[in-house]
Order: C-alpha cells, then sequence, then structure tokens
C-alpha cells in the first residue's frame, strides 16, 4: 500500500494553498515532538529541508496529474491523507467527493 499527501486543486493559487495546509500539518506534529523515525524525516533536526520533502511528495493538482503520478507505483492499496489541520470544512468535503466525482475514474482510466 501507499499513503499520500493528496487534494485536487484547480490552478496554482488552490495547489499553493493545500501544500500549505500540509506543511502547517506536518510543522504542528513537528512541534508536538512528533518525527517520522521510521521514514528517514528528522523534524526537529532539519525542519525546513523536511517540509521541502513533505511538499514534494504531496500529490496536488488535477485528477488526471495525480492519477498520473500514482500510476508510477506498483501497489494495489492507496490511502489518500487529506485531513489537514487548516482547510474548513467545506473544502474538505469538496476535495473528498471529488475524489469520487473525478479521481477515481481517472485512476480507473489509468490503470
Amino acid at each position: 500500500g501507499l499513503l499520500r499527501n493528496i487534494w485536487l486543486a484547480d490552478g496554482e493559487t488552490d495547489r499553493r494553498r493545500a501544500l500549505d495546509w500540509v506543511r502547517s500539518s506536518y510543522l504542528v506534529y513537528a512541534g508536538l515532538g512528533w518525527g517520522a523515525d521510521d521514514t528517514g524525516v528528522d523534524f526537529r533536526e532539519q525542519i525546513e529541508s523536511s517540509m521541502d520533502e513533505v511538499e514534494e511528495t504531496a500529490i496536488v493538482g488535477s485528477a488526471e496529474h495525480i492519477a498520473d503520478q500514482l500510476s508510477a507505483y506498483d501497489v494495489d492499496l492507496v490511502v489518500c491523507r487529506m485531513a489537514y489541520d487548516e482547510p474548513p470544512r467545506s473544502a474538505l468535503v469538496e476535495v473528498i467527493e471529488r475524489i469520487g466525482t473525478d479521481l477515481i475514474p481517472a485512476v480507473e482510466a489509468s490503470a
């Protein structure tokens, strides 16, 4: 299986906002001392490079872009992490709906 931070975004403004939410969540984790020991990411020692890595591994964009990125992994299960600390509930509901209406068909089409 694969766990990825995923957010469907329309345009660069939406993409940047989603990536900021991802970064914010991990900064909260770092502040609480929740390092990701098993992943090799050392939040306390290398916070900025860790945040850059978190951002680089997030998959944010159109349904087609996300489906294309996911197709590079040889897995049967993808867990989409979307529950960040800052998005308003309406944005979270919208992205969950779009995963069903836009992303799932795009993933199925790329299989």
